[in-house]
């Protein structure tokens, strides 16, 4: 578990100053400064590469994690893996870059009304696609030689730095929005070619072919497992990106700047769980190589209690201030205030169900799995039809949740009957409890007269009484242990400075 550590709090580390970043970014400075439209249209252009993207992977980053073990020999250039992993990345994009093609007039019929601008910034996908679609291959490669924070050093963390600085030069009208729109392409572009020169830089990227490594049993299994890779993939992606296009769809770029908007506000709870999940995939994809359940099960297990402490704290911070966040950016975006806390809660959950995800995906149910997904997607998208013409943004995030909550509960169900794994006992009682009472005195707890004061007060109340009773009664050693760590660090820190 020490290198799940290890590189958990690194890439958290990244994870919460880009965090913060992207909350100056999307939650004060985009607000103040660009339209509902414009903002609308970034995040449009980022969740339809996404979605594109994740197919033109080809369900490869999946056979990454899963077959990679068998690969492994940097002294034989891992036979060739890197060679097939960029073959299949050039394959993917001209395949996407054919479907764009195809959809591009169904995209422009359908947003020339309410969203002109994305018509405007259209073939902007095609090369976002590519960038994509190599990041999320580069990425998974080297999750798999054991570095997860790096990407979320290029994605989390340099790359809000360089939006930042785009945000501003437009503020001061170095460049209008189109040039604001060609910036932010070039940031979105940078960690993928970090990730590129970090793996040529390593000795990890070589074209070098191996003949008759990849043997015909082989490339059948890189087929079926990419290909249920592909549906897992694309369904998790489509999932989280597919309500921002049906709001656009609905309500326009500028219900779609107001929902994503509120959206990021909601997302900033999975911080921890990114970087733990990251690194807890090859773990997992090694661990059933080796039938180690003992392993699996302390992995899912402490990423469910870990996950969950960490999010209800988050969610309570963000729900405490929320209103303080309105007095800052425009007014009008309290429309979106619900879905804050719908997607908050989704975002709970999302951390409670831990590393169940990773489990079924690199177990020897995948098969099953994916086409569950493909239930899943087809929830989402009706759920969101149905509740966003009757209400509004909120019906979105609504959509979205009660899809969650019934295909989570199925999920669970599956690991404990097909795996036999059953993560929860009463410390994620506990940890509901010290949350839900919380909960109820910020309800009751009246405002500060001033802004700062109000969010200062909100803030500390929200630490001293959740976190002291989850550390006072050691519901979670390990976040006692993280805590302790800190604790002294920050003592050490502070000794020396007076030295």
């Amino acid at each position: 578990m020490g290198i799940i550590v290890k590189q958990s709090v690194k890439g958290s580390i990244y994870s919460y100053i880009g965090t913060f970043l992207g909350f100056i970014n999307v939650g004060l400075m985009m607000p103040l400064f660009f339209s509902k439209e414009q903002i609308g249209l970034t995040n449009l252009l980022v969740s339809v590469s996404a979605i594109i993207a994740q197919l033109g992977t080809l369900g490869f980053s999946n056979s990454i994690i899963k077959l990679f073990p068998f690969f492994r020999d940097k002294e034989h250039s891992h036979h060739g893996f890197t060679r097939v992993m960029t073959i299949v990345s050039i394959v993917g994009f001209a395949a996407t870059f054919i479907l764009f093609l195809l959809l591009k007039p169904y995209l422009i019929e359908t947003n020339i009304e309410k969203s002109p601008l994305f018509i405007d910034y259209i073939w902007y996908l095609p090369p976002m696609i590519l960038i994509t679609i190599f990041y999320l291959i580069y990425d998974s490669y080297c999750i798999v030689l054991f570095n997860a924070s790096i990407g979320v050093f290029f994605k989390e963390f340099l790359m809000r730095i360089i939006i930042t600085l785009g945000i501003l030069l437009y503020y001061f009208a170095i460049f209008d929005f189109a040039g604001f729109v060609m910036f932010y392409f070039l940031a979105y572009s940078v960690p993928t070619l970090g990730l590129l020169l970090y793996l040529y830089l390593k000795g990890e990227y070589r074209m070098k072919p191996e003949k008759g490594y990849i043997t015909k049993p082989m490339r059948t299994e890189l087929f079926w497992v990419s290909f249920y890779g592909l549906i897992i993939g694309f369904s998790g992606i489509a999932v989280m990106n597919i309500d921002i296009y049906m709001v656009n769809y609905f309500c326009g770029l500028a219900g779609a700047g107001v929902y994503s908007t509120m959206f990021y506000f909601g997302t900033i709870i999975l911080i921890a769980g990114r970087s733990l999940k990251r690194i807890a995939s090859p773990l997992i994809s090694e661990a059933f190589k080796k039938n180690d359940t003992a392993l699996i099960s302390e992995i899912y297990t402490k990423s469910t209690l870990t996950q969950f402490i960490i999010s209800v704290f988050l969610f309570l911070l963000i729900w405490s201030n929320i209103d303080s966040a309105f007095e800052i950016i425009p007014r009008y975006y309290a429309e979106g205030k619900m879905v804050v806390f719908y997607i908050g809660i989704l975002q709970v959950l999302t951390m409670l169900s831990g590393s169940s995800y990773e489990i079924i995906q690199y177990s020897k149910y995948y098969r099953l799995y994916a086409y569950l997904l493909l239930v899943f997607i087809i929830m989402v998208v009706v759920t969101n039809a149905i509740f966003i013409p009757r209400l509004g943004l909120s019906g979105a995030a609504l959509a979205s949740l009660a899809s969650f909550i019934a295909f989570a509960i199925i999920r669970f169900f599956f690991i404990k009957k097909k795996l036999g794994f059953q993560p929860y006992n009463l410390k994620h009682l506990y940890t509901f409890l010290i949350g839900l009472f919380v909960f109820g005195i910020l309800f009751i707890l009246p405002d500060a007269p001033h802004l700062i004061a109000d969010i200062f007060v909100k803030s500390v109340l929200t630490t001293v009484l959740f976190v002291g009773p989850v550390y006072f009664f050691k519901i979670s050693p390990d976040i006692n242990e993280a805590i302790s760590s800190y604790w002294k660090m920050g003592i050490s820190i502070f000794r020396k400075k007076k030295i």
